[in-house]
């Protein structure tokens, strides 16, 4: 049986917005949650898309954290800053900005397993099909915790 693997987009760069300079940056205003509401839809879907890239950014966001709260503080920083340099945000919303990011990380990581890891029945075929983005060395720490006691609950 032959398997045809569609062609597909693939993940969204966000471009348009990394390629942003200081000056340039989109405005974004928050509720009394300090959760992004404007001052449009598109300000508000460039902010999310731009988070999700930031999510899935090995150098930022390494995947070889079994948890959010593992992540160092700098890293988290930096995300921050990076945040802030493309959007003229409030520093109120930085609790927002970050929990967005490590749901987006967490659902990241969920994404690579069910399509990279419970698909094969081996971890040496498992670590031969390291996803593309994923650094072999972050993927190599992913494959065994997943295989572990701990990370197999």
């Amino acid at each position: 049986m032959i398997i045809l693997k569609m062609k597909t987009r693939g993940p969204t760069r966000a471009l348009r917005i990394h390629g942003l300079i200081e000056n340039n940056r989109n405005f974004i205003l928050l509720n009394t949650r300090n959760q992004p509401i404007g001052p449009t839809d598109e300000a508000v879907n460039n902010l999310s898309t731009f988070l999700g890239t930031l999510a899935r950014n090995a150098m930022l966001a390494p995947l070889v954290y079994v948890d959010w709260r593992a992540m160092p503080q700098s890293n988290k920083n930096d995300m921050w800053d990076l945040v802030k340099a493309k959007f003229d945000i409030e520093a109120r919303a930085k609790k927002w900005v970050l929990s967005t990011i490590a749901t987006d990380w967490r659902n990241y990581k969920c994404r690579l397993k069910r399509s990279f890891y419970s698909i094969y029945k081996t971890d040496d075929v498992r670590l031969k099909n390291c996803p593309e983005g994923v650094p072999f060395e972050h993927w190599k720490v992913l494959v065994a915790f997943w295989s572990s006691k701990e990370g197999n609950v």
